[in-house]
Order: C-alpha cells, then structure tokens, then sequence
C-alpha cells in the first residue's frame, strides 16, 4: 500500500513537471484577467511567453515560471521577468487566488498604448507595485508608479512626466500623479473589471494657456481646468 501511494505522489510530481505552461495558464485563467502571449514554451516551472502582453500592454518576451511554494498554500503565482533588451527590465507576479487576483512586486516600464486620443500616454512605469482585487473591489495597492506624455497638450510642457504613490479609494485603484511642478495633476483609477477613467487637472492665471486648454476640449472647475477619458483596458 505504501509503495503503491510513493508511486503515485511521484507519478503527479513528473506529471506536474512536464506540463506545458500553455495549458497550465489557460487552467489558470490568467487570459480572462488580461495576459496574453503570440506562443507559449516550456514547462510549468520554466517556461518563456513570446510577445507576451497584459491589459493591452505589450510586455514583449517574458521567462515566467510557476511558483511550488504558492502552490502548497492554495494560490497559483507564476514569477515573470525580462532582461534589459530595448523595452528595459521587467520582474513581478502574477497571483490567483480563491480571493481574488493580484499583481506582486511589479517593477518595470510599459507603452500605455491607446488609451484616448485626447490624453496620449506614452509610457507607464512601475516601481516595485503590488496591487489585490477581489472579485468587486480593490483590496490592497502601494508602490510608486511615473507615466510621460507623447509630445505636450494644449501648449503645455509635460516632458517631466507624473509620478507619485498608488492606493485603493473605494472599489477602484487610484494612481493620483503629480508633474514635477505640482501645477498639473494626472488621476487614473480603474475598477476591477477594467474600466478605467483618466483626469488632467491643470492650474494656470495665464489666459493664452486658458484658451488652449479650453481649445483642447478642457472644463473649467474650482481647481483650475480638468480634461476627462474614460474606457476600458
């Protein structure tokens, strides 16, 4: 009887270890919360993502492997990274559990791709970022997050960028970024299903950059002028 249980506990454990990482991130779900990948090799505990993308991110080559101590506590992480190449470095996780979805300690610089016409991100950079939704809400969120602007808006010079620390506000993950002088503020917040709604908040007393930002399709509010989008990732 003991032989035979030895037997099977290392039939699953060889069976684990030759499994494709194809199947075993279908199993997971993990492209029903975003990931996604032109081809995918290698086993479970090492496999490679090609051109691999998260939320219309495109993430480029990705090593990832499945992690066993997760495993034996319950919850599925696969470990990413990606050297220095052209795109820059990229290490974190991706973690499922029967509480929820989690990004874990991502830190890397992504293309925001198309996200509005109207307020053209170009990148967003992520400085050691952990977020947890559950099913309905945002649960956890902190590190740092920096996101650049495609040429300027409306005449204003945002070349510096927008940096500041990420949190939960309610249901959704809120990144309430600042440039460098303060006088133009950058709100995302996205929900748990992917609706994300954007906010340029700009302070100026100069009536030439006014009328450029009115132009632009800005609102004037108690804070200066506001530009909102709004969509899905």
């Amino acid at each position: 009887m003991r032989s035979r249980l030895v037997f099977a506990v290392a039939l699953l454990v060889a069976l684990l270890a030759l499994l494709p990482m194809r199947l075993a991130l279908g199993w997971m779900g993990l492209d029903e919360e975003g990931l996604s990948a032109r081809e995918v090799r290698g086993s479970v505990w090492s496999g490679h993502l090609v051109e691999a993308g998260f939320g219309g991110a495109a993430l480029g080559d990705l090593s990832a492997s499945l992690s066993p101590l997760q495993l034996a506590l319950l919850r599925t992480r696969v470990d990413v990274a990606r050297d220095g190449t052209a795109k820059g470095p990229l290490e974190g996780a991706v973690t499922l559990s029967a509480g929820g979805f989690s990004l874990d300690r991502v830190t890397t610089m992504v293309p925001a791709g198309d996200l509005s016409p109207l307020l053209p991100l170009e990148t967003i950079g992520l400085d050691d970022v952990s977020v947890r939704f559950t099913d309905t809400s945002c649960a956890s969120a902190e590190g740092r997050v920096r996101a650049t602007i495609a040429g300027g808006i409306a005449g204003l010079d945002l070349t510096q960028g927008f940096q500041g620390a990420i949190r939960c506000e309610g249901s959704r993950l809120l990144m309430p970024l600042a440039s460098p002088s303060g006088q133009e503020r950058l709100a995302i917040s996205i929900a748990p299903g992917g609706a994300y709604e954007a906010n340029l908040q700009v302070r100026t007393a100069d009536q030439a950059v006014i009328d450029q930002l009115t132009a632009a399709g800005f609102i004037p509010n108690a804070d200066g002028y506001r530009l909102s989008v709004n969509g899905r990732l």
